[in-house]
C-alpha cells in the first residue's frame, strides 16, 4: 500500500501535513502541561516552573494561561512572591474570566502580606463564580490522546 497512487496522494495533501503538524504540536503542548502539572502537584516546583518557562518561550503555546499559572504556582511554592504575582497577573490578563484565576491570584497576594488587594481579587473571583461554569480549568482542560 506504500507505493500506490492513495497513498502518494494522501502523504502528499497540504491538507494531511498540516493536520499532522497541528496534531504534533498540541500533543507537545499537552505532554509540557501535563508535566508542569504533575511536577508542581508532586511539590518539586523548580521543574514545574522550568518545563513551564520552556514551553512559554520556545513553543509558543496556543493556550499560553495554563502554563503562566504553573510558572506563578510553582514560583510561589519557591519562595518567588514578586515574580508568582507577575505570572499570575500574565495569567489573568489573558483569562480574565476564569475564578479559578482570580482566587490563586487571591491566595497569592494573601500570602504575600497584601491582604486588602486579595480581598478585593477575591469578591471579582466570587463574581465570576456565579456567572461560570468553568471554575476549575486547568487540570480538567487536559485531554491527553495517546497514539
Amino acid at each position: 500500500i506504500q507505493g500506490s497512487v492513495v497513498y502518494r496522494q494522501l502523504m502528499t495533501a497540504p491538507n494531511f501535513n498540516v493536520q499532522v503538524v497541528d496534531e504534533i504540536k498540541a500533543a507537545r503542548e499537552n505532554i509540557y502541561l501535563l508535566l508542569a502539572a504533575a511536577y508542581f502537584y508532586a511539590k518539586d516546583h523548580g521543574k514545574a516552573k522550568t518545563l513551564a518557562l520552556y514551553a512559554l518561550n520556545t513553543m509558543d503555546p496556543k493556550d499560553k494561561e495554563p502554563f503562566y499559572f504553573y510558572a506563578g504556582s510553582a514560583s510561589m511554592g519557591l519562595g518567588q512572591g514578586q515574580e508568582a504575582l507577575a505570572f499570575i497577573g500574565k495569567c489573568v490578563e489573558l483569562q480574565s474570566r476564569n475564578p479559578q484565576v482570580y482566587r490563586y491570584a487571591a491566595e497569592k497576594l494573601k500570602a504575600s502580606g497584601k491582604q486588602d488587594a486579595a480581598e478585593s481579587v477575591l469578591k471579582t473571583a466570587r463574581a465570576l463564580e456565579t456567572r461560570s461554569q468553568n471554575k476549575f480549568p486547568y487540570p480538567e482542560r487536559l485531554k491527553p490522546r495517546f497514539f
